[in-house]
């Protein structure tokens, strides 16, 4: 009987053969680093890496790269990223500037509410270690001759309403979105808040002594991370 040969490097090799895959559902989230880029056509986005901050899934993104880490040979990526593309100035007045000005709004409202006492100063910096609910739905993908589904954060929430379970889960998101025919239809990306003078009441997440969330502060102090 011939030995099967031991391949070099075997046991530094790292492998996750019982970490779970994420579920489409809500999840409490920490900003880890928020920043803006530039597409090269001018689009500006507002680029939000996050973690999980609370449950079973706490810390899923941090793991999953640690765990890309431990394969040198494959590309790494921080795959907890949440875009907000912002208003182009120059499309003032139009209804593509009134729903990018919305969404923007939609997300930063959900920051300020889940953060007692923060109020956005428009310094994308000043959103790390801020809590946040994320809503997360299957979405289908298409790379270099494959194809698969991932489960993605797709709208942002309050902690509270995430906490209480006031929230829908979208449909699954195809890139080719019919069925029988028909277009599918999603459900509205946007929070429903009162976006006049009206005062919303809701809690907002627990915070420990000196202001700060009290989730994941070890991902922040982490040099190793990508960002």
């Amino acid at each position: 009987m011939n030995n099967i040969l031991k391949p070099k490097g075997y046991d530094d090799v790292q492998v996750s053969v019982d970490r779970p895959r994420i579920k489409p559902d809500g999840y409490v989230c920490q900003i880890l680093k928020a920043k803006t880029e530039t597409t090269q056509n001018g689009n500006i986005a507002l680029v939000i890496y996050f973690d999980i901050a609370e449950g079973d899934f706490k810390g899923y993104y941090k793991q999953d790269y640690e765990e890309q880490v431990a394969t040198p040979e494959k590309p790494k990526k921080w795959r907890g990223v949440y875009r907000v593309w912002l208003p182009n100035p120059d499309e003032y007045g139009t209804e593509e500037y009134k729903k990018a000005t919305k969404r923007y709004k939609a997300f930063i409202t959900c920051v300020e509410m889940s953060n007692e006492g923060f109020a956005f100063n428009y310094q994308e910096t000043s959103l790390a270690r801020k809590l946040v609910g994320f809503v997360f739905r299957e979405e289908e993908w298409e790379w270099e001759g494959k194809s698969g589904f991932t489960v993605k954060a797709c709208l942002p929430r309050t902690v509270h309403s995430i906490r209480n379970g006031d929230f829908t889960v979208p449909k699954t998101k195809y890139l080719h979105p019919v069925t029988y025919g028909q277009p599918q239809t999603q459900p509205s990306d946007l929070p429903q808040f009162n976006w006049g003078n009206t005062t919303i009441n809701e809690p907002h997440a627990q915070t420990d002594n000196d202001g700060l969330p009290t989730i994941l502060t070890d991902i922040n102090d982490d040099d190793r991370l990508p960002f």
